[in-house]
């Protein structure tokens, strides 16, 4: 007090400090002026604190294990839910590539059914401008060729005309060796009566129909080959194709 007296100020550190001495040496002083009784329970309550600090320590202790364990299973727990979405993640990822090759696959069937498709349209469009291109050229053909009715139609028209003119032929031959026996029947008898002039005239006339009938008989056997050699005569042509037809 004497130096504040003095004018000096003091540090209010410094007079905390001072002030904190002096109560710890009143407490000294009535710690040592206690009666032995109170010092006991002082001892007591000194030791109970000590207990309850040990007990609270225990407890703080198996708190801060306890906290441990459960932030130790949390962790866990969040590994394990990581691990699981992990899987998940993966297991989904597994799906959607396997979704992703069955539509590839998909897709790659569709498109081979497609081309096959498409080949077999190609091939049906081929063989149909085949089938036209053969038609044309079969049509082309007949035009160029007899039909056949018509050629079946020809050959018997040509051989009932040839078979007509061969009994027609036989005919006359047959008209003339009547003749010339006729002709030798009756010289006979007119020359047996000694008739010249009956023998004569029958001569003359046998000749003149035997003649005619020749003359007959060459024409039919001309016409009979002329028929087998050209196949056609006057009345009978062979038949032509439609082209020739049309021209």
């Amino acid at each position: 007090s004497g130096a504040a007296g003095d004018g000096q100020q003091i540090d209010p550190e410094t007079r905390t400090l001072d002030e904190r001495g002096s109560a710890q040496s009143e407490e000294k002083g009535q710690i040592k002026s206690a009666p032995a009784g109170k010092q006991e329970e002082d001892k007591k309550a000194a030791a109970a604190e000590k207990r309850r600090a040990a007990e609270q320590e225990k407890k703080d202790k198996t708190m801060a294990a306890a906290d441990e364990k459960k932030k130790a299973e949390q962790k866990e727990k969040t590994k394990a839910a990581a691990e699981a979405d992990k899987n998940k993640a993966a297991g989904q990822a597994k799906k959607e590539k396997a979704a992703a090759e069955t539509d590839k696959k998909k897709a790659a069937e569709h498109e081979k059914k497609e081309k096959a498709a498409a080949e077999a349209d190609k091939k049906k469009a081929a063989e149909k401008v085949k089938r036209g291109e053969r038609e044309a050229a079969r049509k082309e053909a007949a035009k160029n060729q007899v039909d056949p009715i018509e050629r079946i139609k020809y050959s018997f028209s040509v051989w009932g005309a040839v078979m007509a003119l061969v009994f027609e032929i036989r005919g006359l031959k047959a008209g003339i060796t009547g003749e010339r026996k006729k002709m030798g029947h009756r010289m006979y008898e007119e020359m047996d009566k000694g008739d010249l002039a009956t023998c004569e005239t029958v001569f003359t006339e046998t000749k003149t129909k035997v003649e005619e009938l020749s003359a007959k008989l060459a024409v039919k056997e001309k016409e009979l080959r002329d028929l087998r050699k050209n196949g056609e005569n006057e009345k009978l042509k062979k038949p032509v194709p439609p082209a020739q037809k049309d021209t």
